[in-house]
């Protein structure tokens, strides 16, 4: 007797509009493939598939701890491919607005925009890799220091 084999349907993962940058878990779950394929896109600048994508971890990759975020824009079909346009599409502006030193974020904004906790967005604040300020309950982040941020973080 032949075993007979499920036909598999492609499941469309919406991401939502206020989220730039997404985790290796969710880029594998929108792709359809394993983590070392993802990874692999990340790094091979040269290849027609690339995935722009940054550490966005505190320590910056020493030790061998990274925790990379994928340009959402990549897997929603983006044309994008000047650098600076993504990273001021992760700051959720554009190219005029990323040059604008007075403009801050709230936290959350970036919490959401990078997938992130709000802790690690504090723990980048204390390091001091990000420029922020604390307003009442809240942190504000400076828009050009963010933008500095991801500019030495991208893969």
């Amino acid at each position: 007797m032949q075993a007979t084999v499920q036909k598999q349907t492609r499941f469309v993962l919406p991401i939502a509009d206020e989220v730039r940058l997404v985790d290796l878990t969710t880029a594998r779950a929108v792709l359809g493939t394993t983590a070392e394929l993802v990874i692999e896109r990340t790094e091979d600048h040269l290849s027609a598939d690339y995935l722009q994508a940054f550490d966005v971890s505190v320590a910056g990759g020493e030790a061998g701890r990274r925790e990379l975020r994928v340009w959402a824009g990549a897997l929603r079909g983006s044309s994008i491919t000047d650098p600076d346009a993504i990273i001021a599409d992760c700051l959720l502006t554009n190219l005029v607005g990323l040059e604008n030193e007075t403009f801050h974020l709230n936290s959350s904004q970036l919490e959401r925009a990078w997938c992130v906790s709000n802790q690690t967005i504090i723990e980048l604040i204390r390091a001091k890799l990000i420029a922020g300020v604390k307003v009442g309950r809240n942190w504000k982040v400076q828009r050009t220091s963010a933008a500095a941020f991801l500019k030495g973080r991208m893969l």
